[in-house]
């Protein structure tokens, strides 16, 4: 049943989709990759650095999250040095899933000033037909209103 529900979910973004199966399974794996091993280390930190504002609190998860994030960056520039998206040359809905959280990475910390594949890749991402930056958020979690972040 959950199959079935997430390919009908997918089916409503099928433009995001890539037209073969081999390219999508290459997507679904970008995807569980950003839950599995990019968001627990990227967005968890964020969210304790820049919206809990208690990096002393959570230093000894920060610590270990550090390195595994940056793993998982270092596995994204690898492939972004070979292509312009994440699978293959076109723009999927692994892309929004990766760029969700990548594009927030330095307000956990993370110096993306030794990803240039990656940074080409999120100026690609916002130069997309309908992209909509996300709003700001307050130290408090809140929408700060007339402010974005690309």
């Amino acid at each position: 049943m959950i199959e079935r529900q997430f390919r009908e979910t997918i089916a409503r973004y099928d433009m995001l989709r890539p037209g073969d199966r081999v390219a999508e399974a290459q997507m679904l794996s970008w995807m569980f990759f950003e839950q599995y091993s990019h968001e627990p280390y990227i967005a968890t930190t964020r969210y304790w650095v820049y919206l809990l504002k208690d990096r002393a609190g959570h230093a000894e998860r920060i610590e270990h999250n550090m390195p595994l994030g940056y793993a998982a960056l270092g596995v994204m520039e690898k492939r972004l040095r070979e292509a312009d998206f994440l699978v293959g040359d076109e723009y999927s809905l692994a892309d929004i899933a990766l760029y969700a959280y990548t594009h927030v990475a330095d307000e956990g910390g993370f110096d993306l000033g030794s990803y240039p594949a990656t940074r080409s890749w999120l100026d690609r991402i916002r130069d997309q037909p309908r992209y909509v930056p996300m709003e700001r958020l307050d130290g408090a979690g809140h929408d700060v209103p007339g402010t974005t972040r690309s």
